[in-house]
């Protein structure tokens, strides 16, 4: 349950995140570390390549959003 917690939080930030003064560079690593810290909470196994695939596909689109 604490891993959906420190999801949700991190989630929440990414959502708040806004450029304000930053650079378009600054904004991109904030939030890249931002995907990389929620990533780490996935604690998903794959079976096969296509698995694997999918996934990204999934946090990718997550991500644009």
């Amino acid at each position: 349950m604490q891993d959906a917690a420190a999801s949700y939080e991190i989630k929440t930030k990414i959502s708040d995140t806004k450029q304000g003064n930053l650079s378009v560079t600054e904004k991109y690593n904030v939030m890249n570390g931002l995907w990389l810290e929620l990533d780490h909470y996935h604690n998903l196994k794959m079976k096969c390549s296509k698995d694997t695939q999918i996934l990204l596909e999934a946090m990718e689109s997550n991500q644009i959003f």
